[in-house]
């Protein structure tokens, strides 16, 4: 099987700091991949390196095409990048920020068919997100968890085939949260390629299909989470201990305590 993304060694440097290390891995179409690792591991930047917003040494190919060589409208609507800065400066109206979405889709000549494209796939964003009773609002107005769950709204009316998220669930209470993540996992369900950074190990262990674990900018393991998220990797990279257990036929994974690396 031809994978939808293929990343090869991908290294980054900011002057003399090697931020990101000859990262090789491969996205699978419908597969929703977590980025994990402890803070300056190099996640957002890998994130970074493929949204094409930073520089790097190394190949990345999108369904057998090098991404860099993709003219920008068409890289926008086959990727979809959410970043982790939220500066949501003008006073546009929900439904207008999120329309912004439909830009790469969109021509100068733009007829009765595009419009009504353009407007079921925001409805469709709005909807999902929970954010559709906030449409008329102002976004300068929202609360952080509100612009957190509009700002996805924007990504997902892209409609692209990969979406980039960098740490969706910072401003969310759980139980968005809880929403978000089955959200990404039905848009992968239906054919959407999903690479997410996240901190909480625990949704990561439920929702995620596969992992990568990153550390100084390198791969320390790579795979289901069960097989990623080990006791040894958990004290070795994060220094914590863990509860693992499983319910209502699920593996679920709880950090419990912080530990000495170097205790056995």
């Amino acid at each position: 099987m031809t994978a939808a993304l293929s990343v090869t060694a991908l290294t980054v440097h900011s002057g003399q700091r090697q931020l990101v290390q000859a990262l090789s891995f491969q996205v699978q179409r419908g597969e929703l991949l977590g980025v994990i690792g402890p803070n300056g591991a190099g996640k957002s930047t890998v994130i970074k390196a493929i949204a094409q917003v930073q520089r790097y040494h190394g190949q990345i190919t999108l369904n057998g095409q090098i991404l860099a060589t993709l003219p920008p409208l068409e890289r926008a609507r086959r990727v979809a990048y959410l970043s982790q800065e939220d500066a949501l400066q003008w006073a546009l109206t929900v439904e207008d920020f999120v329309s912004l979405g439909r830009y790469p889709h969109r021509r100068w000549w733009s007829d009765e068919r595009q419009r009504a494209t353009d407007h079921a796939a925001i409805a469709r964003a709005l909807h999902v997100t929970d954010t559709w009773a906030l449409r008329q609002r102002p976004v300068t107005t929202l609360s952080g968890g509100e612009r957190a769950r509009v700002r996805l709204a924007r990504v997902l009316a892209v409609e692209a085939a990969l979406v980039l998220a960098d740490e969706p669930l910072a401003a969310l209470d759980p139980r968005h949260q809880l929403q978000l993540m089955a959200l990404l996992q039905t848009h992968c369900r239906a054919g959407i390629s999903i690479i997410l950074v996240l901190h909480d190990l625990t949704l990561a262990s439920r929702f995620c299909d596969r992992l990568l674990l990153l550390q100084h900018g390198q791969l320390i393991a790579s795979g289901a989470p069960t097989a990623v998220l080990t006791a040894a990797n958990l004290r070795t990279v994060y220094g914590i201990a863990a509860v693992a257990g499983e319910y209502q036929n699920q593996a679920y994974l709880l950090p419990w305590a912080a530990v000495d690396a170097a205790d056995t």
